[in-house]
């Protein structure tokens, strides 16, 4: 029985280590997108502000071209902004999770070292009780 409870918690312990890790890789790849898409959203505001209406002459085509440039470049950051606010809220949901894992993996692991020492002790307890005592003359 305490063989296979040793085996149970080296199990668990495992099994927790690879969910930490899945987790742990999972952030990383959204913290690589939210980079991505921040830097997306700053290139696209340089664009933004760049694209205005050069002072002067300009004809009535150019301008139109200018405010249907400037439209899609604006839908695009509402998108990237968009995205960037959902990475995040994603981002703080994995840490919130990759925690509690991190936690239970902790707390297992505690468990199967007791377990562990118990068994020793238990194990030592047998050894000593095994040799036979001396007999006083």
């Amino acid at each position: 029985m305490a063989e296979q409870r040793k085996s149970l918690y080296e199990r668990l312990v495992l099994k927790e280590k690879i969910a930490v890790l899945k987790r742990a890789k999972a952030m990383t790849v959204l913290e690589e997108e939210l980079v991505r898409t921040q830097n997306l959203c700053r290139q696209l505001t340089e664009i933004a502000d760049s694209g205005a209406v050069l002072p002067g002459l300009t004809t009535p085509l150019a301008l139109r071209s200018a405010n249907h440039y400037g439209m899609q470049v604006h839908e695009q950051l509402t998108t990237a902004s968009n995205r960037t606010d959902f990475l995040e809220d994603e981002l703080a949901e994995r840490q919130r999770l990759l925690a509690e894992a991190m936690n239970r993996h902790r707390k297992i692991s505690e468990k199967q070292a007791e377990q562990a020492k118990q068994q020793r002790q238990e194990k030592a307890d047998k050894a000593l009780e095994a040799i036979p005592a001396k007999r006083s003359v």
